[in-house]
């Protein structure tokens, strides 16, 4: 509890987080919010390491529903 509580508003630097936006964990719930990769998979196209199409990124905020998370204590 005390490492969820010592986490809560913490922002991770962007050489960790690696998102586009910044990923931080949220009070209340204590949950991660990072980015939503939207796209679909797709098959080799030459590269074995490209298997995914992104056609959109959603901030973490907007893709968790904040009304479910728990208030802070």
């Amino acid at each position: 509890m005390k490492l969820a509580h010592g986490l809560e508003g913490m922002k991770l630097p962007p050489e960790v987080g690696l998102m586009q936006n910044t990923a931080y964990f949220r009070k209340g719930d204590h949950q991660l919010m990072s980015d939503v990769f939207v796209g679909q998979a797709h098959g080799d196209k030459g590269n074995p390491d490209d298997l995914f199409e992104v056609s959109n990124i959603v901030p973490g905020e907007q893709a968790a529903d904040p009304s479910k998370a728990p208030a802070a204590r």
